[in-house]
């Protein structure tokens, strides 16, 4: 479910190719990207019930929508997906971990350190922050059996980010998420997997490429 959700949004991202960034705000310029990186989960009780376990992560892609508002906001909107990893409880039982989710920010404020005006705009560097929100899923499953466990996280994330030549988007991400809802796991009508409750509290790195797309107006980026 988590790689179709993924599939659909990445369609919908570079099907708006065509699309200006009017349509989000009146800022300058509008960005698609897609980052790689690690998140590591801070529930040490989910974690030790599984014999192969000490620390549990996962790998994580996503994508995104993002760009100024203004010269202090910023637009941002991703999708991500936790590839599958395999946590064991003795000799015989295995399971698959893996999630999905959609991040929306509350508040983003951008630190703009260098604006590119002494360099005709070929280099840009700022630092946004974000305080907001990522909901979603996460799954443990055991071939036709699965249960899955809904989380709504709090999330702050700060993003260096480089422009270069102005549309080369260059950025690496540092973020804590702290879990809202309930640990308890909702299970399919035949669900006999045995496992306690999982907090998606996580602290989370990322490395992430975009490209800048213009306005009808093609005015540099801020």
């Amino acid at each position: 479910m988590g790689a179709k959700l993924a599939i659909i949004f990445t369609s919908l991202l570079f099907g708006s190719l065509n699309c200006n960034s009017q349509n989000i705000n009146s800022s300058d310029w509008l960005a698609i990207g897609t980052g790689f990186g690690k998140s590591f989960f801070l529930d040490q009780e989910f974690i030790q019930q599984f014999d192969n376990r000490t620390t549990l992560s996962t790998s994580v892609v996503n994508h995104r929508v993002f760009g100024p508002i203004n010269e202090k906001r910023e637009f941002y909107l991703d999708l991500g997906y936790s590839f599958p990893q395999e946590l064991k409880q003795g000799d015989s039982i295995n399971y698959k971990f893996a999630g999905a989710y959609l991040g929306i920010p509350w508040q983003t404020f951008r630190f703009q350190l260098i604006d590119g005006k002494k360099n005709d705009y070929k280099l840009l560097f700022s630092t946004p922050l974000y305080i907001g929100t990522d909901m979603g899923w996460m799954w443990l499953y055991q071939y036709k059996t699965y249960q899955q466990n809904f989380f709504l996280n709090v999330k702050v994330q700060i993003e260096p980010r480089l422009v270069l030549f102005q549309r080369l988007v260059i950025g690496t991400g540092l973020a804590i998420s702290y879990d809202l809802t309930r640990p308890e796991w909702n299970t399919n009508e035949n669900s006999s997997l045995n496992t306690v409750g999982f907090k998606n509290t996580a602290f989370s790195v990322n490395a992430s490429l975009g490209w800048i797309l213009r306005n009808k107006k093609q005015s540099k980026p801020q």
